[in-house]
């Protein structure tokens, strides 16, 4: 599964199932919800692990705007190359 770009794994037996994500903030971890008992705590990535100065935390929100921005664009782009040769 995906998560804020980011891929992470549960398990191959669970394909197709509905689960349920918490993010666990204070644990940095999301914890996997199957029904009502926790099966797994899947450690966050992309974590910077310490705290930023903030003119170092815009900088890097502008970025992923960016990046972002750029993505959509992209796929808008796809979006319309499909549709032509469809």
């Amino acid at each position: 599964m995906t998560v804020d770009r980011e891929a992470y794994y549960i398990s191959r037996a669970l394909c197709g199932q509905h689960v349920t994500l918490l993010l666990n903030a204070p644990e940095r971890v999301l914890d996997v919800w199957l029904g009502n008992q926790t099966i797994k705590q899947l450690p966050l990535k992309g974590l910077i692990g310490h705290p930023l100065p903030l003119s170092r935390y815009i900088q890097l929100m502008l970025d992923q705007a960016r990046s972002e921005e750029r993505q959509l664009r992209f796929r808008r782009q796809r979006l319309v190359q499909h549709t032509l040769w469809a």
